[in-house]
């Protein structure tokens, strides 16, 4: 059994692949909206310039063409969008690649010595019951019972029970943390997918409302949300090295155990009446991951906020202008 299925990350890829072909679906109308909102910031200009309450500039004048052109090319602007975090996605994927392949072989390895001891429980178990049925027939034929040996052979079976109830409980609990663990896990970056398939499609009606002075922000805040969800994948990698790490390490712990249990004849039937720490961690460590799964659009948020995108691309902004002022002041 694999950590993380492949094939769910292979089919996550061939779905963005397939819905990267609708990315122009509204590209026509928002150059149509674009264009009315055109006319109408230009005529508010217009009005303001005629009247005197506004002086000639350049700059604000140019700002609807150069969202016109983003909605033009609107798959080459995406597509400059995405190249550094895809840079960013390569290197963590090759850590991360490198973490899982040593997870899936310590995982190997321990379903094998997990096949090992019910075998040998079983062994067991049947040498248990055979002993009972040989000791029960010849009890029936006698008058008098041994206590001792009655009771003894009571316990023995009954470790036996707890041991394989134990077993089967353990690795059922197991299976089912390990599946929100890669619930969890393919939860983000199916969020990533959609959101970023949501944004790339009404993005460029983003940037046609953008040219109303009234929405003038639009299109920063879609920058910072593109931006803070295109970070989902990289971030989600980087809890996944880290989660990694401690499943690793409950993995060698688990290992030693069965290793042990195999080698030790009287602790093999003891383990089950014993309380087990190191399934624990295991376990622990799978719900540490999943949980810090959770918190990767919260903690890109931390990263980029959308107010402060805003902010940023306003102050630059600003700042052409007033070099556009600077140097015609010059001139």
């Amino acid at each position: 059994m694999e950590i993380l299925d492949q094939a769910v990350f292979e089919l996550f890829d061939q779905l963005e692949a397939f819905l990267r072909g609708d990315a122009r679906m509204f590209v026509r109308d928002a150059q149509a909206i674009a264009a009315i909102a055109m006319l109408l910031y230009f005529g508010v200009k217009s009005f303001g310039l005629i009247s005197g309450d506004e002086r000639w500039e350049i700059m604000p004048l140019l700002r609807p063409f150069g969202l016109t052109l983003v909605i033009v090319f609107w798959g080459q602007f995406i597509r400059a969008l995405e190249f550094p975090f895809d840079i960013f996605e390569g290197r963590t994927e090759a850590l991360y690649n490198d973490q899982r392949d040593e997870v899936d072989l310590l995982m190997l390895e321990k379903n094998k010595l997990i096949t090992e001891y019910a075998l040998k429980l079983t062994e067991v178990s049947q040498d248990v019951e055979d002993v009972n049925g040989e000791d029960s027939d010849s009890w029936m034929g006698m008058i008098g019972v041994d206590v001792d040996d009655l009771v003894q052979e009571a316990k023995s079976l009954y470790l036996v029970v707890l041991a394989k109830f134990k077993y089967v409980l353990e690795q059922v609990i197991n299976y089912i943390i390990l599946a929100f663990f890669q619930v969890c896990v393919y939860i983000v970056f199916f969020l990533q997918m959609f959101f970023k398939h949501v944004l790339i499609v009404l993005g460029p009606l983003a940037f046609a409302i953008s040219i109303i002075p009234a929405f003038k922000d639009s299109y920063t805040t879609w920058i910072g949300r593109f931006i803070s969800v295109a970070l989902y994948s990289t971030i989600a990698r980087i809890v996944l090295i880290i989660s990694m790490t401690f499943i690793r390490y409950a993995l060698n712990l688990e290992i030693q155990m069965f290793e042990n249990l195999m080698a030790d004849e009287n602790a093999f039937i003891l383990y089950a009446t014993g309380s087990n720490t190191v399934q624990i961690s295991f376990i622990v460590a799978l719900l540490t991951g999943a949980a810090a799964m959770l918190t990767v659009p919260t903690v890109s948020t931390w990263i980029v906020n959308t107010s402060g995108v805003g902010q940023a691309v306003g102050k630059m902004a600003k700042g052409g202008v007033q070099v556009a002022k600077t140097a015609g002041g010059a001139l």
